[in-house]
């Protein structure tokens, strides 16, 4: 009996040793797209994988309802997790063709039951919470890659969150990384109630010249955290889940490539004070072309590849101190090993001297090249490709030192336009430290026409507020929701028990008076489940007199007025170029004013234009400047359809508002 309980334990062991059941790189920063045979010899500890571009795709696993064929997926976690020793962030996506909202079946669009997304979210969890720890919600969410609304990807996102956590309680949730920094929708998707529902950050921080602007950089992901702790956030992580330089384009050649590679982990490594602390090379390998892979078409291995491992082989386990620099060069200081490191190299790609700081520097080598001996040197010569010198240096003191996001952390409170009531910053993050019953949640449903909830003055049937309530517990509940907007509160409850697995809707009413002037206020929606607090929505609305529509550039809803757009391209939140035009029917409005968020790049000419046939059209706004809010009256045409037309040099609308009275 003994023996057989023996060898019961000693298989127990070796099964537990064949799945795994921890993160193997735990302090690894380093990350890459795709999985590939050999990663794991390069260093990167990190794999990003699955929606639409590998065997772990929501699609190519789940092939109809309750149908599930895991072969591929199986082998290329076993291969990535197994053979390669590498970690796995799964994004969670994209949606089959039978279960899409899509006219076509599109995987971008929502899928048409969110009990299929659920199902599919546990499923994948449960099988693999022994070598995945990490999923990430979806992939560029503020973008085309979803064809929903901001509103439909917070139920996207809480009902991964919910569903993931009860298949393993130690999987953590990632944001779907943003196409940039993206906060005007990062800003919407906390107003829905998110931020118990993700516990890490990730956005994809893309530049597209052939040098490195590593303070806008910096600046961008410093504004980032400035938004996350205006909503109590501040000790989540982020996660550059991209990241990447293309071959293809122009002035980006192998070489060029690998030397902003390099550049980029670098600079990651010095924002550890607002806690980025993982950077994802997209991609692995090019496909069809040059690209941004760091393996070739043909399966050779680009410049960049051989950059990566060797930034991994310096600043694996090294300390960052602080960052020195001038006259276009960039320092930054690390400790390793009993030494210090100095990583140096010109802003630009020019060749420039270098003065050595004071201090025992002993040996340098161009990072994959030739180590030197220094010899009491007291300059070296750098480049774009990044030069480490090692020794002993007297910057090790921060005090005379360039912090990177020193003094730039102050909170912020960020709505565009003009201001309502807003909550002081330590209440707010005082409140939101509070523990929730997420299990039970809702969403507040906003009408189709824009981005945001608008509330009417003159008639509360108008504008109800519509919460639908999901029960993804194990028992019924009772739910019971308060709105309130300054003074002004209404209450009501689910009128039967919503069964698990079920929804309701609850319609709330809110009387505002008629001399309500604030142009915009604070909704907070707070409920209870069975007497249990879940987790609370606090969102800006609009007060008007009539229908409002605002959305944000580049977005799923901004299509829906857009009728021309020739010449232009998108950004995060932002439509640049030379001639676009929006329609939008004032049918039944007596009064219109319209705010754009409008300018052009490096302040040239810009101008908005109006017309009521397309035919004929004047000048309704025009400037010279960079984008800053502007008010215009539609007011004489209102009563049918009106369309705006931008044009100007690289002009640029970063989001529209269009207050309507009846």
């Amino acid at each position: 009996m003994a023996l057989l309980r023996l060898g019961l334990i000693l298989c127990c062991l070796a099964v537990s040793a064949v799945l795994g059941n921890e993160i193997q790189n735990p302090d690894s920063p380093f990350g890459v797209v795709c999985p590939w045979t050999g990663i794991g010899d390069s260093g990167i500890g990190w794999v990003r994988c699955g929606a639409g571009c590998t065997a772990l795709d929501w699609g190519a696993i789940n092939k109809a309802r309750g149908v599930y064929d895991w072969t591929e997926a199986d082998k290329e976690v076993e291969s990535t997790y197994g053979k390669e020793k590498a970690d796995l962030l799964v994004i969670l996506g994209y949606t089959p063709r039978w279960a899409s909202s899509g006219p076509n079946g599109e995987n971008n669009y929502p899928p048409k039951d969110l009990s299929d997304w659920s199902n599919f979210v546990s499923e994948i969890v449960a099988r693999y919470k022994n070598r995945v720890k990490y999923w990430e919600v979806w992939n560029e969410p503020d973008i085309g890659f979803w064809q929903g609304s901001i509103a439909q990807y917070a139920e996207l996102l809480k009902s991964a969150y919910v569903a993931a956590k009860k298949s393993d309680p130690t999987c953590r949730i990632v944001f779907g990384g943003m196409a940039g920094v993206n906060l005007p929708f990062l800003q919407r998707v906390y107003e829905l109630g998110c931020r118990e529902y993700f516990d890490v950050m990730a956005v994809h921080p893309y530049q597209w010249g052939e040098t490195f602007d590593d303070e806008w950089f910096a600046a961008q992901l410093c504004e980032l955290r400035k938004l996350m702790m205006r909503w109590g956030d501040a000790e989540k992580e982020i996660w550059l889940t991209e990241i990447g330089w293309s071959t293809g384009s122009p002035g980006i050649d192998e070489e060029t490539q690998s030397n902003l590679l390099a550049q980029a982990m670098v600079i990651t490594r010095t924002l550890q004070d607002i806690k980025v602390s993982k950077c994802f090379w997209f991609s692995v390998k090019d496909w069809g072309g040059p690209g941004y892979g760091l393996i070739r078409s043909d399966g050779t291995q680009k410049p960049a590849l051989l950059a990566y491992k060797e930034v991994i082989a310096h600043l694996a386990g090294a300390k960052y101190i602080r960052s020195y620099g001038k006259d276009g060069v960039r320092c930054h200081l690390f400790a390793k090993d009993g030494l210090q490191m100095l990583v140096v190299w010109s802003r630009d790609k020019s060749i420039r001297k270098f003065p050595l700081p004071q201090g025992d520097w002993v040996r340098y080598e161009p990072l994959g090249g030739q180590v030197t001996e220094l010899c009491g040197q007291s300059e070296i010569e750098v480049g774009p490709r990044p030069v480490l010198v090692y020794g002993k240096s007297q910057l090790a003191s921060n005090a005379d030192g360039e912090r990177r996001v020193a003094g730039r952390l102050e909170v912020m409170s960020d709505f565009p336009g003009p201001q309502g009531r807003s909550e002081p910053a330590g209440r707010l993050r005082k409140r939101m430290a509070e523990s929730f019953r997420k299990d039970i949640w809702y969403s507040i449903q906003i009408p189709e026409s824009t981005t945001r909830l608008w509330l009417s003055r003159r008639n509360p049937k108008e504008t109800p507020i519509i919460a639908e309530v999901h029960n993804d517990g194990v028992s019924p509940v009772i739910v019971e929701l308060e709105a309130r907007v300054g003074a002004f509160r209404t209450r009501a409850w689910t009128t039967e028990p919503i069964r698990p697995g079920g929804k309701a809707t609850v319609q709330m009413y809110l009387n505002l008076p008629m001399g309500y002037r604030l142009p915009c206020d604070t909704l907070e929606v707070k409920g209870r489940a069975n007497g249990v607090t879940i987790p609370e929505t606090r969102m800006q609305v609009r007060i008007a007199d009539g229908p409002v529509i605002e959305f944000l550039a580049n977005s799923t809803l901004e299509g829906k007025y857009l009728v021309e757009c020739e010449g232009t391209g998108c950004a995060p939140s932002v439509r640049f170029g030379g001639t676009w035009t929006y329609r939008f029917d004032l049918s039944g409005v007596k009064e219109a004013v319209v705010d754009l968020c409008v300018g052009a790049h490096q302040a040239n000419d810009w101008t908005v234009l109006v017309s009521r046939d397309r035919m004929q059209w004047q000048t309704l706004l025009a400037g010279k400047s960079n984008r800053g809010w502007q008010k215009a009256d539609l007011t004489p045409y209102a009563g049918g359809e009106v369309f705006l037309k931008f044009t100007g040099n690289d002009q640029q609308l970063s989001e529209l508002v269009l207050m309507t009275k009846r």
